[in-house]
């Protein structure tokens, strides 16, 4: 797994304490939701501790969105940018961090206009499954290796 970890680098990633964010204009952070208005660009970000030239494994869970976009981004080096998100739920992304990178940003277009209730960020491991969806059958086997019922599909869900 070398380095990697189960932790979520992000604190307070469920929007419960806006203590470790920085809002930008635009921005407010109550009842565990970063609330953005449109009108305004600027980002919603949190320092954080990024290894150079590893990857890192985003999900970020939006909701009461109406308009616009939210583009995930490793910024303070060289820019990391993920796919813009326009639809409410969770997504997912794959970032790697360049030379420099010390915070993710979340950035809207000028239109966007929802929340975000939820930010996951791990560090990933050298060897894992693509994000997304899976699924998985378990056998249970006795002493001497004989396999039982199998039970499944067990749907498991990799950020």
């Amino acid at each position: 797994m070398l380095g990697a970890s189960r932790a979520n680098k992000v604190q307070a990633g469920n929007l419960n304490d806006p203590a470790p964010w920085s809002a930008a204009p635009g921005w407010s952070i109550a009842g565990g939701l970063a609330t953005h208005a449109p009108g305004a660009t600027g980002a919603l970000s949190q320092a954080l501790t990024l290894l150079e030239g590893r990857a890192y494994r985003i999900a970020i869970t939006i909701s009461g969105h109406s308009t616009g976009s939210l583009t995930p981004c490793l910024a303070g080096g060289t820019e990391t940018l993920g796919a813009p998100i326009s639809a409410d739920g969770r997504q997912l992304d794959r970032l790697l961090c360049a030379a420099g990178n010390d915070r993710i940003e979340l950035r809207p277009s000028a239109d966007f206009d929802g929340s975000v209730d939820q930010v996951v960020v791990y560090l990933e491991a050298t060897a894992c499954l693509d994000p997304g969806t899976h699924y998985v059958w378990l056998e249970a086997r006795n002493a001497k290796g004989l396999g039982g019922a199998v039970t499944g599909p067990i749907t498991i869900e990799v950020i």
